[in-house]
């Protein structure tokens, strides 16, 4: 758990620093392995940018694990017969 930890914070730190909100940006769209994962649309910049860094942080430890889920997925069928 503690290397899932440590890849979160160093990705969400890499991650706020690349995609800091734009001036009057109130949306985001995330893609997770080239899938739509959610839309954000948030009534005033204000709110949108007191909560980015918490959605920010949220699909990134949200992409980590799918991508720990597809790495378990794809050990377990190489044991497959």
């Amino acid at each position: 758990m503690s290397n899932l930890y440590e890849s979160f914070n160093e990705r969400s730190w890499k991650c706020l620093e690349a995609f800091s909100p734009a001036c009057a940006q109130v949306s985001m769209i995330i893609l997770i392995d080239r899938q739509l994962a959610v839309m954000e649309l948030i009534k005033r910049f204000t709110e949108f940018r007191l909560n980015h860094e918490k959605l920010v942080n949220s699909y990134v430890l949200d992409a980590l694990e799918t991508a720990r889920h597809r790495k378990l997925l794809a050990r377990f069928q190489e044991l497959q017969p």
